[in-house]
């Protein structure tokens, strides 16, 4: 189980209709924060088809893939996550 810091937290529970950038130095936890954020958008029935996910290069892109492959998400077609 991973452990969220407030901040992480409070970038995840942003309400839905709120854009979200998330900018730090390596190693600080904004993809952790951001596939939060992702995972709780399609919780409250975002669609998937609705959220774009913007990395600085490609190889950043994996958590968010690999969360829209958990089986446990809702049904739906998968988030645009590009570079």
């Amino acid at each position: 189980m991973v452990q969220y810091s407030d901040l992480q937290i409070e970038i995840a529970e942003n309400p839905p209709a709120n854009h979200t950038f998330v900018e730090g130095v390596a190693g600080t936890g904004k993809t952790s924060a951001g596939v939060a954020r992702l995972r709780r958008l399609l919780d409250d029935g975002i669609p998937a088809s609705q959220i774009l996910i913007l990395v600085p290069q490609r190889t950043l892109a994996t958590p968010y893939h690999n969360l829209m492959r958990a089986s446990d998400l809702p049904p739906g077609s998968a988030a645009d996550i590009v570079t």
